[in-house]
């Protein structure tokens, strides 16, 4: 059976966040070099405020253990938030997200056959994150409802796009939990 945090996908994340904890690294080690041979007093504060960064970009990449119930008529929230926009268009609705700065960090898929990266409106639904600490990453259809894409480290606008087949079950104002949050009932499987 497939993971829901697949190890490539891990890896992958985790590269994104040895970038980042590359910076208050190399700041501590100056840091500690300066120290040895000048002994200023006021690198030990520089230092400690690099080692409170380190551990603050730790706690960003967080990621949750998937504990997702999967549902083939269910569409699940790909990303945590704040519905901050709902509208209908031709052919299906438009959904936007606001992730806060301090939520987990995971993207995760909504079923088995959605679209990620992209809102280009077909038959099944799609999204994608903007923010510039974004990353999604490419993943196959069909792949496990719930299968962690990506993070989006910050604060992030998540763009859902769910055709009509769909019928809605949140509303503007409500706050959504990735893998958990179910947004969406398909229909047309329903009612068979």
């Amino acid at each position: 059976m497939k993971e829901l945090n697949p190890i490539n996908i891990i890896n992958k994340i985790q590269k994104e966040k040895y970038k980042m904890l590359a910076y208050p690294i190399i700041v501590i080690l100056v840091i500690f070099f300066l120290n040895m041979f000048y002994q200023y007093s006021f690198l030990k504060y520089i230092s400690i405020v690099a080692m409170a960064f380190y551990l603050f970009i730790l706690w960003l990449y967080r990621i949750k253990s998937a504990n997702i119930e999967t549902n083939d008529l269910h569409l699940l929230s790909p990303i945590n938030g704040k519905i901050i926009d709902l509208k209908e268009q031709n052919d299906f609705y438009e959904i936007t997200v606001l992730k806060g700065f301090f939520q987990p960090a995971e993207i995760r898929t909504m079923s088995y056959y959605d679209y990620v990266g992209q809102t280009e409106q077909s038959e099944s639904p799609s999204f994608y994150i903007e923010g510039s600490l974004a990353r999604q990453l490419h993943v196959n259809i069909p792949h496990l409802q719930g299968e962690l894409v990506g993070v989006a480290i910050g604060k992030c606008l998540a763009h859902i796009n769910i055709p009509f087949s769909y019928e809605l079950s949140i509303k503007n104002n409500d706050t959504i939990v990735v893998g958990e949050t179910i947004i969406g009932i398909n229909k047309e499987t329903n009612n068979d």
